[in-house]
């Protein structure tokens, strides 16, 4: 599925977790899967995933990177939003 790229969005997705001391971990203490909710720009759309950025920057000498990527599985995502930004136009 083909989206607009580029476009303000919010993702809410379920993501992995373990403990913070992974080891001798009891039963009663499984951690588990979180909710995340990621805000920013939709920079990819492929068909397994798609790509959200938080920051771009235009560099004359390399092109345009990304900072703050996170590629998120489509089978993860709860909700995929547009999002719309006040004052800007």
């Amino acid at each position: 599925m083909r989206e607009q790229l580029h476009r303000s969005v919010m993702c809410e997705w379920i993501d992995s977790c373990e403990p913070g001391d992974n080891a001798d971990v009891l039963a009663e203490e499984f951690p588990e899967p979180q909710v995340i909710t990621s805000l920013g720009w939709l920079a990819r759309s492929e068909p397994d995933y798609i790509v959200v950025c938080g920051a771009s920057k235009r560099d004359c000498n390399v092109g345009t990177t990304y900072d703050y990527v996170i590629s998120i599985p489509r089978c993860s995502i709860i909700r995929l939003e547009d999002m719309v930004v006040k004052g800007v136009e």
